[in-house]
């Protein structure tokens, strides 16, 4: 099951975190900090379970080897997004032809690298 490998993944993340945290010291954040934080900031365990749930079915799909492109693709997209528009406090960065360029070349990267796939693969 693919959730079940997602709850593996996240519960030896927290473990790892818990136990960095513990050893680092340092104060934990207020209740009323946390429910003063911005929306956003609990957007991101979401997002990471969305993430891995997905590329465990798409590996399988396209590949490891297009997988990884695509998401880096799709990261560099959403910064361009918001550092354009300075969204969830990210500096203001207009987009450009390098910019896009950049990620252009990524995506095409990334499309190569999917069709020369063996559909096939031996082992």
């Amino acid at each position: 099951n693919g959730m079940h490998a997602v709850l593996v993944s996240f519960t030896a993340g927290t473990v790892v975190a818990l136990a960095y945290c513990l050893i680092e010291g340092g104060s934990l954040a207020s209740l009323k900090g946390l429910r003063h934080a911005p929306w956003w900031v609990w957007t991101g365990g979401l997002l990471g379970v969305g993430f891995v749930w997905c590329s465990i079915f798409a590996v399988p799909k396209i590949g490891v080897v297009a997988m990884v492109p695509l998401a880096v693709a799709g990261q560099m997209i959403a910064a361009v997004v918001l550092e354009h528009y300075g969204l969830l406090g990210a500096p203001t960065q207009p987009v450009s032809p390098g910019r896009i360029g950049g990620v252009a070349l990524v995506v095409l990267g990334a499309v190569v690298l999917a069709a020369t796939r063996d559909p096939q693969p031996a082992g």
